[in-house]
C-alpha cells in the first residue's frame, strides 16, 4: 500500500504529498506566507521567508505543505523527507483569499521540527530584518476565547486583525469586541482608588471565508480580517484598546493576531495572543 501510494504521488508530483493512512500529523499555521513581493502602503513591498530545521535526528521526517521539488520531480517523489540538521528555505504558496499556509508533520516526530516566520518590508530592508509571526502548533490554537492586549489606535499606526479557522469549517463564526484600556493603570489592588473595568466601545459578528485548496482539502484554512481597526467609528479618540475573540461556532479551533505597522517606518508589531 505505501509503495502504491508513492508511486501514485511521484506521477501528480504536486506540492502536497499523500499521506500514510498510518501516520498522524499536527497541523501548523503560518499566518502570512506572500510569493514574491506583494506592494504594500507608502511604497512598501512585503515578503514572507520561511525556514525548517528538522532537528529530531531523523531522517525521514515526514512534512508536507511546500514545493519540495521546485526544480522537477524526481522518480518516487512524494512524500517530504527531510534531512536532519540542516535548515532550508521551502516556497510556500498562500490561497487567493486566505493568505496563509498550512503544513502537516509526522506528529511523533513534530515538536522538534522547528519553523521561523518572518516578514519584512524589502524596500526598507537596510534598515530591518523584519518581524517574526508566530508559528502556530495545535496546542496553541483557542477554542473559547483569547484576548489581544496593548493595541494603539491613533494616526501614526495602521491596524489589522485577522482571524483563522485550521480546520476551515464552513459557516464558523466569532464576536470581536473592542475594549477602551488605560495605560496609567499600575494595579488592580488599590481599594481606595479601584480601577473601572475595560469599557467596550464596539463590537462585530465575522464569518470566516472558508477556501478550498487545489491540492487537498488537507490543506485548506478559514480566514477573516478587519483591516484598518484605528477607523472604526467607535474607536474614534481612543488611545489604546484591548481585542476580545470568543468562538460562536462549537468546536472551532482558532488563532487571531493584530499587526501593527508605522505609517512613517513601516517597521511592523506583532500582538498575538498568550
Amino acid at each position: 500500500m505505501r509503495l502504491t501510494a508513492i508511486v501514485v504521488a511521484s506521477l501528480l508530483c504536486g506540492p502536497a504529498a499523500i499521506a500514510d493512512e498510518a501516520v498522524s500529523y499536527e497541523r501548523l499555521l503560518l499566518p502570512v506566507v506572500i510569493t514574491g513581493q506583494l506592494p504594500g502602503a507608502f511604497g512598501s513591498q512585503w515578503t514572507t521567508r520561511v525556514s525548517i530545521l528538522n532537528n529530531t535526528g531523523q531522517d525521514t521526517v515526514d512534512i508536507q505543505g511546500y514545493a519540495s521539488y521546485p526544480h522537477g520531480c524526481p522518480i518516487l517523489c512524494g512524500h517530504d523527507f527531510t534531512r536532519a540538521n540542516v535548515t532550508f528555505y521551502p516556497s510556500l504558496v498562500p490561497g487567493a483569499v486566505t493568505q496563509g499556509a498550512i503544513l502537516r508533520i509526522d506528529r511523533r516526530y513534530s515538536d522538534n521540527v522547528e519553523v521561523h516566520l518572518r516578514v519584512q518590508d524589502v524596500s526598507r530592508q537596510s534598515q530591518t530584518w523584519g518581524t517574526e509571526v508566530p508559528v502556530v502548533r495545535e496546542k496553541g490554537l483557542y477554542q473559547s476565547t483569547l484576548n489581544l492586549l496593548d493595541v494603539p489606535i491613533g494616526a501614526a499606526f495602521r491596524q489589522t486583525l485577522r482571524i483563522y479557522d485550521v480546520d476551515a469549517r464552513p459557516g464558523a463564526a466569532v464576536r470581536v469586541r473592542f475594549y477602551r484600556v488605560n495605560p496609567a493603570t499600575e494595579t488592580t489592588t488599590d481599594v481606595f482608588n479601584p480601577p473601572s473595568i475595560d469599557p467596550l466601545l464596539a463590537e462585530r459578528t465575522v464569518q470566516l471565508t472558508t477556501e478550498q485548496r487545489s491540492e487537498t482539502p488537507l490543506f485548506d484554512l478559514g480566514y477573516a480580517e478587519i483591516s484598518n481597526v484605528g477607523i472604526l467609528p467607535e474607536l474614534q479618540n481612543v488611545d489604546r484598546i484591548r481585542i476580545e475573540v470568543t468562538s460562536l461556532t462549537t468546536g472551532l479551533r482558532f488563532w487571531s493576531f493584530v499587526s501593527v505597522t508605522n505609517n512613517d517606518t513601516q517597521h511592523v508589531t506583532v500582538i498575538s495572543p498568550h
